[in-house]
């Protein structure tokens, strides 16, 4: 059972095409990369959006959260939330 359920995911995956999403997508981006990426600029997202912004983070990853880079991001995402409205 476990076998078939196993091979149907696979061939939804394989067959399932994600359409672009229609709205802005806001990438929080740490400005120090520690680790390999393959599209260090838009992290392979440019591909399923229509529109994207790029906001640069100070730090690393694992740190953009974490104080004093906290109080940035949330300034940079309230932006974000505020020009919604």
């Amino acid at each position: 059972y476990l076998h078939k359920v196993h091979r149907a995911n696979y061939i939804a995956l394989e067959k399932y095409i994600l359409p672009p999403y229609p709205g802005k997508l806001h990438l929080f981006r740490a400005m120090h990369q520690t680790f390999y990426i393959k599209d260090p600029v838009k992290y392979g997202w440019d591909e399923f959006v229509k529109e994207m912004v790029i906001l640069n983070i100070p730090g690393e990853h694992s740190s953009i959260f974490a104080p004093p880079n906290d109080e940035l991001f949330a300034k940079a995402l309230q932006k974000c939330l505020d020009e919604r409205e």
